[in-house]
């Protein structure tokens, strides 16, 4: 039997769940399933009164012992557009475990989110000097999440997503677009074959107007989520409670909006 937890941490609230499923083949195979099986956490921060080069920003760091890799991330400005939402790591020869986000201007409040597993992915970059860049994974891989950070300091993202942006696709990079100047886009990617729960994963794609919520079908899980706003910044994109979908807002109530979320059978 193969079985995976995951967990939901806000605040001081932790909703827990479990799911599993049966594989073919001897003991040992599943034993070795079992022990590999990858676990996700998301824990949230919010945060109001850090500043950085007269910007505002959050830095989350601390994924669970069990779960130490970041392989997605969320964000959630109030009223403002986000400049950088992006992963890095403590030094040069550790993974990714920090996720940034910053904002143009201060503002009243920012959330983060940190997706956690003990899968650990592998981060390609991209910068293009014309504000719009698309990173690929290679071709035995699945992208299961993705980021950007825009080099002028007075841009925002208006789009940061899966690529190919198709409903039921499966998700092989991640692209992203600034307002101006250069952008730097980063995919999580990890081996589609490696007993992981990354071995079927597909792009959900909702369209709407201001915003729209996303939901995985039956049997996968949000891994991570993207949007992309016609003709404004993106505010928002948060996965929902017990990795059912991702939530996605654009600054304006009016812009046209795509919303996105990396599911995965779990």
């Amino acid at each position: 039997m193969r079985f995976s937890t995951t967990f939901l941490i806000l605040a001081n609230a932790m909703l827990t769940a479990a799911c599993g499923g049966a594989i073919d083949g001897e003991a040992e195979l599943e034993e070795s399933v079992s022990t590999e099986q990858a676990a996700l956490t998301i824990p949230f921060f919010t945060s109001s009164d850090d500043s950085w080069d007269d910007r505002f920003f959050v830095s989350w760091h601390g994924c669970p012992p069990a779960t130490p890799y970041v392989v997605g991330l969320g964000f959630e400005g109030l009223n403002s557009g986000i400049n950088d939402a992006y992963f890095s790591r403590t030094s040069s020869d550790q993974w990714d475990t920090i996720v940034t986000v910053r904002t143009p201007s201060r503002i009243e409040g920012l959330g983060v989110q940190a997706i956690c597993s003990n899968a650990k992915p592998i981060r390609r970059t991209v910068t293009a000097s014309d504000g719009d860049a698309t990173s690929t994974c290679l071709s035995t891989e699945v992208a299961i999440g993705g980021g950007a950070t825009c080099d002028n300091t007075d841009a925002f993202l208006y789009r940061t997503r899966p690529n190919p942006d198709v409903a039921e696709s499966t998700p092989t990079g991640w692209r992203a677009a600034c307002s101006q100047g250069a952008v730097t886009t980063y995919a999580m990617c990890r081996d589609k074959n490696d007993q992981f729960d990354f071995t079927d994963c597909k792009t959900e794609r909702v369209n709407g107007t201001g915003n729209v919520t996303v939901l995985c079908d039956s049997g996968y899980q949000a891994i991570s989520g993207g949007g992309f706003c016609g003709n404004g910044a993106l505010e928002e994109v948060m996965t929902k409670e017990l990795f059912g979908g991702i939530h996605a807002e654009c600054r304006s109530s009016t812009a046209a909006i795509h919303g996105y979320a990396v599911c995965c059978r779990m």
